[in-house]
């Protein structure tokens, strides 16, 4: 169940930063509700999934979910090679520290 908490908290994350963009310094009043509502909703999760997870193990995979998703998807930022790999990396640690952790 932990991970399930975790998957929402990214999705949470990713409404955060786009949210928080389009409430333009929180000068508009309804993005920046939605803003406070997925920062809220966000941490609530993760700290949920920290009940099954340890929390290096939880907050790496928080992190990169968000960096993955928002960069590559919502801002559709170029990805270069090294940024991939490196990526990867991420990835390998996570799973590494949930096997062996």
């Amino acid at each position: 169940m932990g991970f399930g908490y975790l998957i929402i908290a990214g999705l949470c994350e990713v409404g955060i930063v786009y949210s928080l963009n389009r409430s333009r310094g929180f000068h508009n009043l309804t993005w920046s509700l939605v803003t406070l509502i997925a920062a809220t909703a966000s941490l609530m999760n993760l700290s949920f999934s920290m009940k099954t997870l340890e929390a290096g193990v939880a907050y790496s995979i928080w992190v990169a979910f968000g960096l993955i998703i928002l960069g590559q998807f919502v801002f559709n930022e170029h990805v270069n090679h090294q940024q991939m790999f490196f990526m990867g990396l991420i990835i390998i640690a996570v799973v590494g520290l949930k096997i062996w952790g």
